[in-house]
């Protein structure tokens, strides 16, 4: 049930989203009330392109709610994986429910890790990507036997 309604939230936000900043229009979003949170996003997203997960760790602390859900109006299934990775891995462990669409699409990530992050995630299990990415090396075959439990319904 829970992985039809992302599928579903997935779909809506692809459809509904406004241009964003990965669409050619600049800046993350010119609704934001404050200058360094806007500044902020702007430098995560040019962190996804550029897959620097250094600067994505450095600010997923400081995400808020509000951040959270400026960048979810701009996530597309549709954006090439470098960025989608970037969404998962900025997003791992949030327990916000408009985060789902982004995890479950991550599942098919071809980055074992992202994958790994989108199962502990979508578990809300935040112990399981250590144990599926043990000192920084991803157990790819338990990763992939965890997304087709998930995906099957079996967790």
């Amino acid at each position: 049930m829970r992985a039809s309604l992302a599928g579903l939230a997935a779909a809506l936000l692809a459809a509904c989203t406004p241009p964003g900043p990965l669409d050619g229009s600049g800046s993350f979003d010119g609704r934001v009330d404050e200058p360094a949170a806007a500044a902020r996003d702007d430098l995560i997203f040019a962190a996804f392109k550029a897959e620097d997960f250094e600067t994505i760790e450095e600010h997923r602390a400081a995400l808020t709610p509000a951040s959270i859900e400026r960048m979810l109006l701009h996530w597309k299934q549709r954006y090439p994986w470098d960025v989608k990775n970037g969404y998962a891995y900025l997003l791992i462990h949030r327990t916000e429910p408009q985060v789902d669409a982004v995890m479950w699409d991550a599942l098919d990530s071809p980055e074992p890790r992202v994958r790994a992050a989108a199962v502990a995630t979508l578990l809300q299990r935040r112990a399981l990507w250590a144990e599926l990415v043990p000192g920084g090396v991803a157990d790819v075959a338990r990763i992939d036997r965890e997304v087709a439990q998930l995906r099957s319904g079996l967790q």
